[in-house]
């Protein structure tokens, strides 16, 4: 849909009825609604959106309809035989009230309505007037001729059609008798324009007369030269008579004289200062654009619309909106003064071209009256009327869709689908933009009488922020940030959705999934990573924490110094204690000697005093963890041994031998570490290793 600069203006403009169009009423009474064929009803009781009322399949091509008292008249087409049949149909319910085959040559028939009577012509001429109530015949005319397709038009007590032979008949509805008949050129397809004082018929090359409607007087014609058959339905509005032929052309209706040109496929619709015009190729089998066009302003172009490609049909004007139907079946509803579409809806299989050269099917086009629009497909008359179901809303999915437990982590966006009558405000979708649970919002919801009510929202849940977790450390610590045993509790927090799950990983390892306060036994300095995970699947930054571990004791260690023989340490003997411990490290090293008291290592210290002697030790790391006693055993001599000699031979005098000396030396050591060696000399001599008596 397109629009131009003369939109602005026109909408500021108030519709108003013709000077001389026929008196607005709710009925459609002739063809294209009323006796000048505008198209155009101010007060027909409908407004989009429309829904469909009823509808009727005849299977067969059908007339435009009629609209008047409660009821809706229609012409259908014989399936095979030449001839239609007239229904009169229940306006509320679609059922056939009553029918009448008409009859005739061809397949083609057309009628009008007037005071509870409708009138129908059949192809071969004859025209019948019906009680609109009970379908009985009230009179019958055989019309002079022997070719008719000139639709008839009722107005005022009179009904005006033509014959295919040159003849132009008035005959009274109340009679059936022949008031008067005029010759006109051929007389085929233009069915009269007719007011209080004017008639208007036009044919091939726009060969156009105007006559007094009441006496059949010739009051002026517009002779272009040429004549033939084919003529097609004027359309009178606002003091112009729009004509159609291979160049549409525009009429003064007080002279005759050429206004001005236009192009339209089918009759064009007039209301207020617009006219309504099917813009495109003449004739079936191709389409057009519909037109809004300012008629104060040289017929400027307002808007335009396409729809799909392939608009055909008839145009009718019903309450401030344009109807048009295309080849698809597509039925669509404009604004009149935007050219906006505000509604369609898919009335058949195809809604069909207003043919006016075909006598193979009855003259189509749409109706409005009494509250309903209907519409002839090419098979099936359907009926709409305005939708007046009160508003409601269906909720659609949220996007994006929660998780399995409820819960976004992002805005959410909740649309819904409108239906009924009226406005949603606001509209869809809904925009949830903010952290919270159990969030809702109102739509408010207005049908068409103004009437107003609110409905409330599907709950949305929105999390984006991730949960917090701490720990807390308990255990037995020393140095400051040791321990000898302990236990990690992880403290995780989330004032929204909540906490799905903690994780952790110590030294880099598997993810576990935290339960339970947790405890690290191998001794070292330990990484923790840890995070929480939200029901709405925020997932923290990972933390850590680092944490030293000491659960093994010490390692102490003894080395003596000192002369030593045979695991006898000459007095003292000098004990050196070495401690280690990896984690912690060493708090203190004690030993005991002996038995003896509690010593607080800082030294190498003597064992002395001969004998054996057993000293224990041990140490205690930084956090407490105590080691198990040593014991080392060490054998100190304190003492030299004793050397005793004794000799033996010939005693003389004086401390003289008078033979040889036998010398026997003879050893003890009274600390037990035993002798070693005996030495001796011989008058200061040479030292020799004793190892007998000698001489």
């Amino acid at each position: 849909m397109k629009l131009t600069a003369s939109l602005l203006g026109l909408l500021s403009i108030l519709f108003a009825t013709s000077t001389f169009a026929q008196v607005s009423q709710n009925q459609a009474r002739n063809f294209q609604i009323d006796a000048t064929h505008t198209g155009t009803l101010y007060s027909a009781g409908i407004a989009p959106p429309l829904k469909q009322k009823w509808s009727v399949t005849f299977g067969q091509k059908m007339s435009y309809p009629l609209i008047a008292d409660g009821r809706v008249f229609v012409t259908v087409r014989n399936p095979s035989a030449y001839g239609t049949v007239l229904y009169a149909l229940d306006g509320a319910s679609g059922a056939t009230l009553w029918s009448y085959p008409l009859g005739g040559v061809y397949y083609w028939s057309a009628l009008c309505y007037e005071n509870g009577r409708v009138f129908a012509l059949s192809g071969s001429g004859l025209l019948r007037a019906f009680e609109s109530a009970s379908g009985n015949v009230v009179w019958s005319r055989q019309l002079p001729g022997s070719s008719f397709s000139s639709a008839p038009t009722v107005s005022q007590g009179m009904v005006y059609t033509s014959n295919g032979n040159g003849s132009l008949f008035a005959v009274s509805a109340d009679t059936g008798n022949i008031v008067w008949t005029a010759p006109v050129s051929y007389g085929d397809n233009s069915s009269p324009v007719v007011t209080n004082d004017s008639l208007f018929v036009s044919y091939a090359c726009t060969y156009v007369f105007k006559f007094n409607p009441t006496s059949g007087s010739l009051i002026w014609k517009n002779n272009p030269g040429c004549s033939g058959g084919g003529g097609k339905t004027p359309v009178l509005y606002d003091g112009r008579l729009y004509v159609r032929d291979t160049t549409d052309s525009i009429l003064d209706i007080q002279t005759g004289s050429l206004l001005g040109t236009y192009n339209t496929k089918n009759a064009p619709v007039f209301a207020g200062n617009m006219g309504f015009f099917l813009n495109g190729p003449h004739g079936y089998g191709s389409y057009g654009t519909l037109e809004g066009r300012d008629l104060n302003n040289n017929n400027s172009l307002v808007w335009s619309f396409s729809g799909d490609g392939a608009l055909q049909s008839g145009v009718l004007y019903a309450d401030g909106f344009v109807y048009v139907g295309s080849n698809s079946g597509k039925l669509y509803a404009l604004d009149a003064a935007t050219g906006l579409q505000v509604w369609s809806t898919t009335a058949g299989t195809s809604i069909p071209y207003v043919d006016e050269h075909n006598v193979s099917q009855p003259l189509t086009g749409f109706a409005a009256g009494e509250g309903l629009l209907v519409i002839p497909t090419s098979t099936t008359l359907v009926a709409f009327e305005t939708d007046n179901t009160p508003p409601s809303v269906t909720w659609g999915a949220p996007v994006p869709a929660a998780n399995a437990s409820g819960w976004n982590k992002a805005p959410v966006d909740f649309p819904f689908t409108f239906a009924g009558v009226g406005s949603a405000s606001p509209v869809s979708p809904l925009h949830f933009t903010s952290e919270g649970a159990n969030q809702t919002q109102d739509v408010t919801l207005t049908d068409r009488s103004g009437n107003t009510t609110s409905v409330t929202s599907p709950v949305v849940n929105i999390d984006w922020s991730a949960p917090t977790t701490s720990t807390t450390i308990s255990g037995s610590v020393n140095n400051g940030e040791w321990y000898s045993d302990i236990q990690i509790t992880l403290n995780s927090t989330d004032n929204l959705s909540g906490i799905a799950n903690t994780f952790y990983k110590v030294d880099g390892g598997s993810t576990q999934t935290y339960t339970n306060p947790f405890s690290i036994s191998t001794e070292g300095t330990h990484t923790v990573s840890y995070w929480s995970v939200d029901v709405a699947g925020n997932t923290e930054q990972t933390h850590s924490t680092t944490v030293k571990v000491d659960t093994g004791a010490p390692a102490t260690s003894a080395s003596v110094a000192g002369t030593s023989f045979n695991s006898w340490y000459l007095d003292p003997a000098l004990v050196t204690l070495t401690s280690t411990d990896n984690s912690s490290g060493v708090a203190n090293t004690y030993y005991t000697i002996d038995g003896g008291a509690t010593q607080n290592y800082a030294n190498s210290f003597n064992v002395s005093g001969g004998g054996s002697h057993t000293v224990q030790y041990w140490s205690v790391d930084a956090v407490g963890n105590v080691e198990n006693q040593h014991s080392l055993t060490l054998n100190v001599d304190s003492g030299a041994p004793s050397t005793q000699i004794s000799t033996s031979g010939t005693v003389g005098s004086n401390g003289w031998y008078q033979s040889s000396v036998q010398v026997s030396l003879s050893v003890s050591d009274n600390a037990q570490a035993g002798v070693a060696t005996t030495y001796y000399q011989v008058d200061g001599g040479t030292v020799q290793t004793y190892s007998n008596s000698f001489a």
